[in-house]
């Protein structure tokens, strides 16, 4: 090989070695960016636990045999079958409460504490039937996340509600000026965000319409199933952006699949978290108008 194309093959395998280079790192950039939409999806959401006059409990309906009780959250379905085995209540393998959690917020003490609440009695003060239990909102949406994917989400927020982002408004602006794929809606709303959480007062804003607020609580269902569609539609988009998604359409797929009961909450706990005025979910307000957008549009032959 003469010196001429031995020069060619260098720079070309030169080139090779620095698109590799420029694609890991753009993947890692990526990356960064969608962790940091799942955490602040997470915090439009569970910031909204935090503000607890306006969250109701969870309540608890249960139904016993002699071998048998089973747990029904409201709105929620069935949280726990409990099967007697040698003298000891155990759970079925799909259950979502312990026993001891069970017997812990059937405590009679602490539903007529939790009861008092404005939140509940705007909830359930009205029932002819005194609730069998309740459930503290921020307990209710840890355990009734369990075996959904936004569950490791939520324990790590109720943990350490100031994590902070990785990457700033700039690092974001640059991937979107990299990247060829057309529909980035998240990653524009995470610029948003990012303005808003770098850029927010340090003192927290007053709620406003406190008594609508009051009166329509929030329950642990919206608050998870919102939660679940703001990670769902953010993980579509990281899988579009590197080339692991299957198409556009498959995120209209699973929220047709789900039914609208379970994605409609995204837009029903920005709406209110929005009037608040305490919070503005960017993230959330996102995720509401991507589900409206899907939802109301013709499917064509390019989804």
């Amino acid at each position: 090989m003469d010196n001429k194309a031995t020069k060619q093959e260098f720079e070309r395998q030169a080139e090779q070695e620095f698109e590799r280079q420029a694609k890991q790192e753009f993947e890692r950039q990526a990356r960064l960016a969608f962790r940091d939409l799942r955490l602040l999806g997470t915090a439009d959401v569970m910031q909204l636990v935090k503000m607890e006059e306006f969250c109701k409990p969870l309540k608890l309906t249960v139904s016993k045999t002699e071998d048998k009780i089973i747990v029904i959250g409201d709105k929620v379905g069935v949280l726990a079958t409990f099967k007697l085995e040698d003298k000891e209540w155990v759970p079925t393998e799909d259950s979502k409460l312990t026993y001891e959690e069970y017997e812990t917020y059937t405590d009679p003490h602490i539903v007529t504490t939790l009861i008092d609440s404005p939140a509940a009695q705007a909830a359930y003060g009205q029932d002819a039937i005194y609730p069998d239990g309740l459930i503290p909102i921020e307990e209710a949406v840890e355990i009734y996340s369990r075996g959904t994917d936004v569950h490791g989400l939520i324990v790590s927020y109720l943990k350490n509600p100031y994590q902070s982002p990785t990457l700033g408004t700039e690092e974001v602006n640059d991937l979107l000026c990299r990247t060829d794929v057309p529909d980035c809606r998240m990653l524009t709303a995470l610029v948003d965000a990012l303005d808003n959480y770098e850029n927010a007062p340090s003192a927290s804003a007053i709620p406003t319409y406190r008594d609508f607020l009051m009166s329509n609580p929030f329950g642990a269902d919206k608050l998870v199933h919102a939660l679940c569609l703001t990670v769902w539609t953010i993980n579509h988009e990281e899988d579009m952006l590197l080339g692991q998604a299957k198409s556009r359409a498959s995120l209209k797929e699973l929220i047709l699949k789900k039914g609208s009961r379970y994605t409609e909450a995204a837009r029903k706990v920005a709406g209110k978290a929005f009037l608040s005025g305490a919070i503005y979910p960017v993230i959330l307000l996102k995720v509401a108008k991507i589900r409206s957008d899907y939802l109301n549009r013709p499917t064509y032959l390019s989804d």
